[in-house]
Order: C-alpha cells, then sequence, then structure tokens
C-alpha cells in the first residue's frame, strides 16, 4: 500500500506489541479499527504529565463533528478520507476511510490518541 500523505511505500511493524503498518518517511500510521483497538487497551507508553494535561482541556472543549474530505486517498480502497474529530476532540484530527477501512494517523496523532483514551 502506499501512504496516503507522502505516497512512499507502507510497511508492516510493531506499535506496543500490534501489528500495524506506518510510512518511515512521514512516520503516519494506518491502523483498521482492531488494531486500534488493541493499542488503546495497552499501557505500556508512558507521557508527560504536561501532555495529559492539554488533552484533559482539550477534551473540555465542544466541536461539532463535520467531515470534509482531505484530498487524500485510502491506501486499501482508494476512496476519499474524511477528516474528522477523534471522539469529538478538537485538536485531535484524525483522517478515517469513508467506506471503514480503516484510519489514518499523521505523526504523533497515535500518541495523542492512547494520551485521550488514558485521560477518560
Amino acid at each position: 500500500m502506499d501512504c496516503p500523505a507522502c505516497n512512499e511505500k507502507l510497511a508492516p511493524t510493531s506499535y506496543e506489541g500490534v501489528r500495524v503498518t506506518r510510512c518511515k518517511t512521514c512516520e503516519g500510521y494506518w491502523l483498521g479499527a482492531k488494531e486500534l483497538d488493541e493499542i488503546k487497551k495497552k499501557r505500556g507508553k508512558k507521557f508527560a504529565q504536561k501532555d495529559i494535561v492539554k488533552m484533559k482541556v482539550l477534551k473540555e472543549w465542544k466541536v461539532l463533528e463535520a467531515e470534509k474530505e482531505t484530498g487524500r486517498k485510502c491506501p486499501k480502497c482508494e476512496e476519499a478520507m474524511a477528516r474528522v474529530h477523534y471522539d469529538g476532540i478538537p485538536g485531535l484530527v484524525i483522517e478515517k476511510c469513508v467506506k471503514n477501512c480503516g484510519i489514518w494517523l499523521d505523526r504523533g496523532e497515535l500518541e495523542k490518541i492512547q494520551i485521550a483514551e488514558e485521560t477518560k
């Protein structure tokens, strides 16, 4: 599969013991729902207190859930992906396949999702 962000080849790798697909060039991740659920259950990675506080503040803001096409294509089905707020959190905007093949996370977004899950 090709990276939806920079068109380089995606490669399999491991993140917290979960097999995922990653772009070595832009450091983004392609995940299916199963992989994301497995990662969210893990608590191996430690985060700075300032990042946890930032996420708690972001969660308090209210945003409208508005899907907008990004121009990026799903690496599996080639359909356009939509930009959405992850779990309604402003500042945590991810891209998802409109056919639900998976989600694309730019560099740093997977860690933000983990912090968001740990501060629930």
